[in-house]
């Protein structure tokens, strides 16, 4: 049996779930999103677990939309290989980017979710299900369109890798660098893990279709490689998303990619910023997925002056779009966050982190409200603070773990060489 993630579907071959999250401000203008915003072909990426059962797994698949809401067809991919259509379907939106979405599988079932929302390129979304209906995920969902070629791989991408072990609770992120040329050829790179091991990446190749979706392998320190496929580059061609099983254990994961380059300055902070984020106890706790959204604002300095619970903190961010800082939960707990990336339009962030008291791993997806004026990440320090703020009033206690998962293999390795501090900046 699948896990389930997301939405919950029962498929011919599985019980199964799927989660698309979309978070939908207002555009550029001002003016408001209307069903227009949500026409054309969509490629979602969530990762996420059954409550029910502790499994972790993902799902991935496309589906259209037209201009009325409607969506039209599409298919569907789960961790465990087996497929669905989504056969039909309809989404919703407010002025303000509020969306809901119904997505019938196969002609049998039909599931639904709400309160997502999109970049303000209306390219990019992203979004959590918080676990209502007994499962959890967190959704990066790409808009289709555009024309891409091989040149289009050319750069330097930061990636942000978060996984857990089939058979037990050990989540883990993995997060590095590496650089490819005109060819599709991965020139070098490097990577750390939330286990604190580190290492190079020696090799690899990547390829693009018409569509912009990416495959390749990964070779780490000469030893280990990995494979992914069904990787989704936005239209701006500046965001991967995707989500795969790695080669040798299974272990579903979900990946983050943001393209280096760009101009940033402290004033890009400037605006009310909705984090989303998904974390989970550190083994060697039971399992315990804590999905979560909320605002964060900060002013012209990168101070943080509103949100919930949020008491204080502070954010820098240099020249190459990477921010650090920290938030102060409540006015009692401080925790701090590095390393979260900004891509060069200034519409998407990423980062992964280890929760300062709890030591728990999470990665954490972020676009502006309609107020803001960039899109940038918040953090994902003020989630997973927001997270165990929201289990202290639950009175739910936690023990700090003695250690914590490494996200072995998939786009990770086993211990190398340190990650070069700013090497592929």
């Amino acid at each position: 049996m699948a896990p389930d993630v997301g939405l919950q579907h029962s498929p011919p071959s599985a019980a199964v779930l799927l989660c698309v999250a979309l978070l939908l401000p207002t555009g550029a203008s001002g003016a408001c999103r209307t069903l227009a915003d949500l026409e054309g072909s969509w490629c979602y990426h969530s990762f996420g677990e059954d409550l029910a059962s502790s499994e972790p797994g993902w799902t991935r698949g496309c589906f259209s939309a037209n201009a009325s809401g409607v969506v039209t067809g599409g298919t569907a991919e789960w961790s465990d290989g087996s497929p669905a259509d989504i056969t039909s379907g309809s989404l919703s939106i407010s002025c303000a980017g509020s969306t809901s979405v119904s997505l019938e599988f196969a002609g049998v079932e039909t599931n639904s979710f709400s309160d997502l929302a999109m970049d303000a390129d209306g390219t990019v979304l992203a979004g959590v299900d918080p676990g209502a209906d007994g499962d959890s995920a967190i959704i990066v969902v790409i808009k289709g369109g555009g024309t891409f070629a091989a040149a289009d791989l050319e750069a330097t991408w930061h990636y942000y890798l978060f996984t857990d072990k089939l058979g037990s609770n050990d989540p883990s992120w993995t997060r590095g660098w590496f650089s490819v040329n005109s060819s599709g050829v991965v020139t070098g790179g490097a990577r750390e893990s939330s286990d604190g091991s580190s290492g190079s990446i020696t090799d690899g190749s990547l390829s693009i279709d018409g569509g912009g979706l990416v495959d390749g392998w990964l070779e780490f320190g000469g030893v280990e490689t990995n494979s992914f496929s069904d990787f989704k580059l936005d239209p701006g061609k500046t965001v991967i998303a995707g989500v795969d099983s790695d080669d040798t254990s299974g272990d579903p994961a979900i990946v983050v990619v943001i393209k280096g380059g760009g101009s940033f300055v402290t004033a890009d902070l400037e605006g009310r910023w909705r984090v989303h984020s998904y974390s989970d106890n550190a083994f060697p706790q039971s399992s315990h997925p804590s999905p979560f959204s909320a605002d964060l604002i900060f002013d012209a300095t990168g101070a943080v002056t509103g949100g919930p619970a949020f008491t204080g903190g502070s954010f820098s961010i240099d020249s190459d779009g990477f921010m650090d800082g920290w938030v102060e939960i409540a006015g009692v707990e401080i925790n701090s966050t590095s390393d979260v990336k900004v891509d060069p339009g200034k519409t998407v962030s990423v980062g992964v982190d280890i929760n300062d008291t709890e030591g728990d791993p999470g990665i954490s997806v972020s676009v502006p409200e309609p107020e803001g004026v960039l899109l940038q990440l918040a953090g994902l320090a003020s989630l997973l603070m927001l997270t165990r703020w929201r289990r202290a009033l639950t009175h739910q206690e936690k023990t700090v773990p003695s250690g914590i998962g490494s996200a072995e293999g998939f786009l990770s390795a086993s211990p190398g060489s340190h990650l070069p501090g700013g090497s592929g900046r």
